[in-house]
Parts: C-alpha cells; sequence; structure tokens
C-alpha cells in the first residue's frame, strides 16, 4: 500500500530452496567416505521460504515510526558421526589407526534437520526540524530485535563415535554436545542518533 493517509505497508514472501551436492571447499573430492549423504543437500543459508512485512505511519506531531518484521525457515543443519581412533584391527588383533586420521560422515543430507524458525521485529521512531530551505537535522530512536528473540543460528552438530577395543568396526556413540547452540540472534539493541541533512 502506498503512502496515503499518514501510512503505508509493504509485504512480501519469498519462497524456493537451494538444493546440491553439498561439499565444503577443503573436502577431498576423491575421497569416497565424503560422498554419503552428500546430494540433495541444502547449500548456504537455504530457507524455504521467508516472510517480511514493513510499514510506517507518521505520528501527530510529526514523528515518524517505522517497524520491520522478518520471519524465516530455520537454517539447515548436518547431522554427522565423527570416527577417529584405532578402530580396526590385523590378523592378530593389533589395532590398525585410520590412514585418513579422523574422518566426519554425514548420516543424512544436509537440511534434513533445521534449527526453530527465525523472527526478527526492529522498530524505528524519527522527526525532521527544518532549519533552512536545504538543511535539517533528524534525531533518531532504533529498537533491533525489539522482542529480544533468540533463536538460535547455528549449534554443534556432530556426534562422536567411540571405538570397541575389543571388536574391529564397531563402537558406541560418545557422550555429545548436540544441538548445543553455537550462535544466536543478537540481544535487544538501543541506538540513538542524529542525522543532518543538507
Amino acid at each position: 500500500k502506498r503512502l496515503s493517509k499518514r501510512w503505508q505497508l509493504l509485504g512480501g514472501l519469498t519462497v524456493g530452496e537451494h538444493v546440491g551436492r553439498f561439499n565444503p571447499f577443503a573436502d577431498d573430492l576423491n575421497n569416497p567416505n565424503l560422498a554419503f549423504n552428500r546430494d540433495g543437500a541444502r547449500i548456504g543459508d537455504d530457507a524455504a521460504w521467508q516472510f517480511k512485512l514493513a510499514g510506517s505511519y507518521i505520528l501527530p506531531g510529526a514523528i515518524e515510526t517505522h517497524a520491520n518484521y522478518l520471519h524465516s525457515t530455520g537454517y539447515p543443519l548436518r547431522r554427522q558421526m565423527t570416527i577417529s581412533g584405532n578402530i580396526l584391527r590385523g590378523a592378530d588383533n593389533t589395532a590398525i589407526p585410520l590412514r585418513q586420521g579422523s574422518q566426519a560422515i554425514d548420516l543424512a543430507p544436509r537440511g534434513a534437520v533445521r534449527l526453530e524458525p527465525v523472527d526478527i521485529f526492529d522498530l524505528r521512531f524519527s522527526r525532521r526540524f527544518r532549519l533552512r530551505e536545504s538543511m535539517s537535522i533528524e534525531p533518531v530512536i532504533e529498537l533491533f530485535n525489539a522482542t529480544n528473540s533468540s533463536s538460535i543460528t547455528a549449534s554443534i552438530d556432530s556426534y562422536n563415535f567411540r571405538a570397541d577395543p575389543g571388536r574391529p568396526l564397531t563402537g558406541s556413540i560418545a557422550s555429545t554436545n548436540l544441538g548445543v547452540p553455537t550462535e544466536v540472534l543478537g540481544p535487544r539493541l538501543l541506538r540513538f542518533g542524529v542525522r543532518f541533512n543538507f
């Protein structure tokens, strides 16, 4: 809706997908261990859909208010199993370490599990005072993440594998910090400023 009767509103919905073979830059493409569950994966910060709403309203006293709201599908996660140690045994049952060292294998295509949805709401208030015909000063108050949302944007997504010292190629999932957040949205932030236009 265009600006009329002191208010305007703009909304949008984005639907899409970024699917393909997931290969981080440093991966060895000749290593067959890195081919498991890599096809049909979600690439980057793929969001199945995003909804945006932005609006403004002119309050009495010529105070301008602006609001922005974003709701997005949660970011895609990987679920990996990190295997290390002497999981192989020789003919005499002596331990044999993995030649490649530690190996991380994808248990499911990236994006089969997602983080919680992300919601961000921002507010802005301003009032322009004209000093001259071509000069004005505008105090601004901005409130970012007004609801103080703490949506998780990254977390630990790897299991650890503990080899069984008595039997080759067997073991168990070790205790892990799977799912522990490593990044969240920044907290509520209030910012004051002054804009000088000339």
